[in-house]
């Protein structure tokens, strides 16, 4: 159980609901967030074979349906994986074997363009970018 909802001042557990969402960068410019001069390599993905390193970008992953206040600035709202080289919009679940019950620094499991599966973190604050970035090398920022 996490956290706790409230109807007329009783406390009602509630279980976390957790989702699966894909890399919104392998389709594609997400939304027309990507700056203009890192759109070139997003716009060439058609393919497995495009992606710069598979064995490093994920292809989908788990997302907590609540919000960590240090790593984003929203919870789960679809099913499109987007996260932005900082503190973006999406991170990586955090809810796998996570340190004294704290639900918000624990870990994900991914599914990689390879088709392996890892544990991953939204940690370090930008992992997720770094892992969803199918362009290669360097890493934007923006």
């Amino acid at each position: 159980m996490m956290g706790c909802g409230n109807c007329d001042g009783i406390a009602i557990p509630v279980d976390p609901q957790y989702g699966y969402t894909m890399n919104s960068y392998l389709n594609g410019d997400a939304w027309q967030s990507v700056p203009q001069q890192y759109r070139t390599s997003l716009d060439k993905i058609r393919n497995e074979s495009e992606v710069k390193n598979p064995s490093r970008v994920f292809f989908f992953t788990e997302e907590n349906s609540w919000r960590v206040p240090e790593l984003q600035s929203v919870p789960i709202n679809d099913n499109n994986f987007r996260t932005t080289p900082g503190t973006g919009d999406d991170q990586f679940a955090t809810f796998h074997d996570a340190p004294s019950r704290d639900l918000n620094k624990g870990y994900a499991n991914a599914v990689f363009v390879d088709y392996h599966v890892e544990r991953v973190s939204a940690y370090p604050a930008g992992n997720s970018f770094v892992l969803s970035w199918p362009g290669g090398s360097p890493i934007p920022e923006w």
